[in-house]
């Protein structure tokens, strides 16, 4: 008697025109429901089985393949963003006592005392009297 309602139930899914497994589901159901009390047996005696058909479990394949290919995307560009977020998180502060330190430095190699000119000279002592400034606001608020 299993052999006949299993092959019933498989005719059945096979020659299905739903395109869910809720829907195949509910018309073995009915169909089961509508034959003999043996059939209807086997129906009370699975209530949550699924079924389905091979477009339907193609197409659970083609899904899984893509959300794969999403997750692995949006993946690469979480890795992505980190790469730059960890480029950029240098403190400006930082970026800014960096940039100062080398002009400091090219300063030293490229200033001569005795063959500059008195308009470079002034611009040396104003750099040096701004950096002085700088100086004391750090002392008074390092945070800065």
């Amino acid at each position: 008697m299993s052999r006949f309602v299993l092959k019933l139930v498989k005719t059945s899914v096979e020659l299905s025109e739903a395109d869910d497994t809720e829907a195949i589901s509910k018309e073995v159901r009915m169909l089961l429901s509508n034959r003999s009390v043996f059939y209807r047996r086997f129906a009370e005696a699975y209530p949550e089985v699924i079924f389905k058909t091979e477009r339907i479990a193609k197409r659970m394949e083609e899904i899984r393949v893509e959300t794969e290919r999403l997750r692995q995307e949006a993946e690469e560009r979480v890795a992505q963003m980190r790469l730059e977020v960890a480029e950029n998180l240098e403190p400006t502060r930082s970026v800014k006592n960096e940039i100062i330190e080398k002009q400091d430095a090219l300063i030293g190699l490229l200033y001569r005392e005795e063959d500059a000119s008195p308009e470079i000279r002034e611009l040396k002592r104003e750099v040096e009297s701004k950096k002085a400034v700088l100086q004391k606001r750090r002392a008074l608020f390092p945070k800065l």
